[in-house]
């Protein structure tokens, strides 16, 4: 199954037809395509979606480090002046305060509490350039997620969440 996006066009199932769609509550309102889960509930899988300015630095050709690697590196910022356009479901230029020391991807508070209990294993991030391709799948065991994600809180259309450096994570094949 796959769902409508807010962009246009549907949204791909990150992990398969056999994933279990979760809802989340923004704003009041359930939304779906945000986070799916495997049947067994041992990996849960969280969209990133990647504004237009963004999505052209992951598909850049001949980059000669991956889309990860470079945003790690800092070879990736936000061109404020240029653009208006947002960061995306990446928070690249986090305070220094938060202790990051670099860009940060998190999950929602109210997945925050599903991924705590028993059984789920791992968190993966799907990474989509507009017109949903996929650049990248990166992943991070729950528990290490559970021991080094912090709170950010939310100002404006964003939402309070866990996050952890992007330097935690590592390249996830076969997805």
């Amino acid at each position: 199954m796959r769902f409508q996006a807010s962009r246009g066009g549907a949204k791909p199932r990150m992990l398969g037809a056999s994933a279990r769609e979760v809802p989340l509550t923004i704003n009041g309102q359930r939304k779906m395509g945000i986070y799916e889960e495997s049947m067994k509930g041992d990996l849960v899988a969280r969209r990133v979606e990647l504004p237009e300015w963004l999505g052209e630095k992951a598909l850049e050709k001949g980059a000669g480090k991956p889309f990860l690697a470079r945003l790690v590196a800092g070879e990736i910022r936000h061109p404020h002046a240029s653009i208006a356009e947002s960061q995306g479901h990446i928070f690249l230029e986090p305070d220094p305060e938060l202790g990051f020391g670099g860009p940060a991807v998190g999950i929602d508070l109210e997945i925050w509490e599903r991924i705590r209990r028993p059984g789920a294993k791992e968190l993966l991030f799907a990474v989509y350039a507009p017109g949903y391709r996929r650049v990248a799948t990166w992943r991070i065991p729950v528990a290490e997620f559970l021991e080094k994600a912090r709170l950010v809180e939310g100002k404006g259309p964003f939402m309070a969440q866990r996050m952890v450096a992007l330097s935690e994570l590592k390249a996830a094949a076969g997805f």
